[in-house]
């Protein structure tokens, strides 16, 4: 399915799913690989169908690293005002 769809964008990397919780494996994930050289503005997270409490934790984590994110929530709502707070700021860095 996902490997070989998505192979030739990888060449001779993998693609690797793991089935933890988001709270300790994104952090983890992410201190991996920026301890391997990895510049924090090379890295982005996608989060597809973070629903609920999932995208907000995902911006969170994210940000913490100082990488990039990409979020395509389904049922989440914006109570707090971040989510406007977060569009702001990347307009201003030119992410427009």
């Amino acid at each position: 399915g996902i490997r070989n769809a998505w192979s030739p964008l990888f060449c001779n990397k993998t693609l690797e799913y793991h089935h933890e919780c988001l709270r300790t494996a994104l952090p983890y994930e992410i201190s991996k690989l920026l301890s391997t050289g990895v510049k924090a503005d090379r890295v982005l997270v996608v989060a597809c169908h973070a629903c609920q409490h999932l995208t907000e934790e995902t911006m969170k984590i994210a940000e913490s690293f100082g990488v990039h994110i990409a979020v395509m929530s389904c049922c989440q709502k914006d109570h707090s005002g971040r989510w406007k707070a977060v569009s702001k700021n990347a307009v201003r860095g030119g992410l427009e």
